[in-house]
């Protein structure tokens, strides 16, 4: 049974019949053979996923719509930097709230389903990341990209979906280039799934998704006192690690063939256009509420970056913090990160030029 979801269930199950029409329509319903019957299976779910989504609205609706945001803190950084991992250190705390695995995949629904399709959903779940053994729960943190790309269409996730139409979804990492309608679309559907979630925890929340980390200006717009933390590594491990990533995932979502060069090819042009973006908007984050850290100081000391996050950007300590903190750490003792091949002259000197301004920002060693 288990086997059978992965095959034939996505996350695109937790899309609205409409969008999910929309969508097939935008890439004139151009699904490979091999996947018909993965979108046979994500049409049935969506038509369930609209009407839960219909009685959703009409009995928590309201009560959503006067929700107040608070400030929320996010989680910057390029894929396979060390991104899930400080989500989790900092979901820890208690005086946060954040998006879990159910909710990001059934944005539309979670409100009126979580509590009795949340235990379905975990069976069927495999243990771990394929790309990096981490363990997958139900209840664990997870990215708001996920409920965004459902709820909007706006998101480069798509790309690994249709991998043969990438272009029409690789605008939507930064934003730059979409029209007022897409952009407002997106932003008012992140606006609703913030207030969901603030009404269900009743706290501020953090968030993150490595997108974001060339989006500081559209985050603002929606959150002016918005807290960010960034986290980098060395550009070679993030390289080798999202290579492997995009590799061990290849097709899992796809409803189109995806040629293992293009994946390779879409690491070097992401990185690239993520950090442009973010270099040129950092700025626009007011004084206190940035903070940059390394992803191996993480490593080493994860209590202390923790402290020095929350010293920098004057986020008050929960009491029983440290405890959680070494509770969690204690949980992850025996997780081993991958080990990948190291990489050879030519590919070097090529991330080398590519991401020169990561390394001669952050002082890596090319």
């Amino acid at each position: 049974m288990q086997t059978l979801h992965q095959t034939l269930f996505t996350y695109l199950c937790g899309m609205d019949a409409r969008d999910w029409l929309r969508l097939l329509q935008e890439n004139r319903f151009a699904v490979d053979p091999e996947y018909w019957p993965r979108a046979a299976a994500i049409t049935a779910s969506t038509i369930r996923t609209t009407i839960r989504r219909t009685t959703e609205d009409a009995r928590f609706g309201p009560a959503v719509a006067e929700t107040e945001v608070q400030a929320p803190l996010f989680v910057l950084g390029f894929g396979r930097s060390g991104t899930t991992h400080l989500h989790r250190l900092l979901a820890q705390d208690s005086q946060f709230g954040y998006p879990n695995l159910y909710q990001t995949t059934r944005p539309h629904s979670f409100l009126l389903t979580e509590a009795s399709l949340a235990p379905r959903l975990a069976s069927w779940l495999a243990r771990t990341r394929p790309q990096d053994n981490v363990a997958l729960r139900v209840d664990a943190p997870e990215e708001d990209e996920v409920a965004l790309t459902l709820m909007t269409r706006c998101s480069p996730r798509l790309a690994r979906v249709f991998p043969r139409h990438w272009g029409r979804y690789s605008p939507y990492l930064t934003f730059h280039e979409v029209t007022d309608e897409e952009r407002s679309r997106w932003k008012a559907a992140f606006v609703w799934f913030a207030k969901k979630l603030t009404w269900k925890h009743r706290r501020p929340l953090v968030l993150k998704s490595p997108p974001h980390t060339g989006r500081i200006r559209l985050l603002l717009e929606l959150f002016p006192d918005a807290r960010f933390v960034h986290i980098h590594r060395h550009p070679y491990d993030v390289f080798r690690s999202a290579r492997h990533g995009f590799s061990s995932t290849r097709n899992r979502n796809a409803l189109q063939h995806e040629a293992a060069r293009q994946a390779e090819e879409t690491v070097v042009r992401r990185y690239r256009e993520t950090y442009d973006a973010f270099f040129e908007q950092k700025a626009s984050i007011p004084r206190g509420n940035f903070c940059e850290i390394r992803f191996e100081d993480v490593e080493q000391d994860p209590l202390g970056q923790v402290e020095q996050i929350y010293r920098t950007l004057g986020v008050p300590r929960s009491k029983d913090l440290e405890a959680r903190l070494r509770h969690y750490l204690e949980s992850i003792t025996g997780y081993r990160k991958n080990v990948h091949p190291p990489l050879d002259p030519s590919e070097r000197r090529r991330l080398a030029s590519a991401w020169r301004r990561s390394f001669e920002e952050w002082g890596y060693l090319a």
